[in-house]
C-alpha cells in the first residue's frame, strides 16, 4: 500500500462576526473576561479583533484562539484608560476564521486515497463536532512564557507566537518556497 498525499493543500477560510453575549460594563485600569457569541455551535477558531472597535473604544482584544460551545466562550479583554467602557450587547468585538484544508481517506481495504467531497463549505462547518485538546505548540508557548511576570507582557507576546504557532509546529511538514 502506498498513496501520496499534496503537502501544500488548498485551505477554505470562512469569518464568522464575534459579538458581546450581553451589554457590559469594563472597568478602566482593568483585564476581563467577556461572553461572546459566535454564529457556529462548536469549533476551534482563530480570532482577529476589530481595529475599528479598538479604535472607537480604546479596550485592547488579543488575537487569540476561540474554543466555541454552544454558539458562546469567554475573550479576555483590557482597559487600559481611566475610564469605565459601557459596550452593549450585539457588538461586533472581531472576527473568528475557521480554516479547512483539504482533507483525505487514507484505507487499507481499498489501497486507495480519496479525497473527501463537500457540497459546500457550509457542510464543511457542519461536519465539525469536537474540538481537538490545546496543541501541543499552544502548551509549549504557554510554558515558554510562564516565567514572565507581567501578565500584560506575557499576553502580547502570546497572542503574537500564537498568530504565527504555525511556524513552530514541528508535527506537520512544511515546505519552504524560496528562489535561489
Amino acid at each position: 500500500f502506498s498513496g501520496v498525499i499534496p503537502i501544500n493543500t488548498e485551505t477554505i477560510s470562512v469569518d464568522f462576526p464575534v459579538k458581546l453575549s450581553c451589554s457590559i460594563k469594563i472597568l478602566p485600569k482593568s483585564k476581563q473576561r467577556i461572553p461572546i457569541t459566535v454564529n457556529i455551535s462548536t469549533a476551534t477558531l482563530s480570532f482577529r479583533p476589530s481595529s475599528n472597535f479598538i479604535q472607537k473604544t480604546s479596550i485592547y482584544v488579543p488575537h487569540s484562539i476561540l474554543n466555541i460551545r454552544n454558539y458562546s466562550t469567554l475573550l479576555t479583554v483590557s482597559n487600559s484608560s481611566n475610564s469605565p467602557r459601557y459596550l452593549p450587547k450585539g457588538t461586533v468585538i472581531g472576527i473568528a476564521t475557521y480554516n479547512n484544508s483539504d482533507s483525505y481517506n487514507i484505507t487499507d481495504n481499498k489501497n486507495s486515497i480519496t479525497p473527501n467531497t463537500f457540497n459546500s463549505a457550509s457542510q464543511q462547518i457542519n461536519t465539525i463536532t469536537t474540538p481537538p485538546p490545546l496543541p501541543t505548540t499552544q502548551q509549549t508557548i504557554s510554558n515558554l512564557l510562564f516565567h514572565i511576570a507581567e501578565q500584560t507582557q506575557r499576553d502580547l507576546i502570546q497572542s503574537l507566537l500564537f498568530k504565527f504557532q504555525s511556524t513552530f509546529d514541528t508535527s506537520k511538514y512544511s515546505v519552504a518556497q524560496t528562489k535561489l
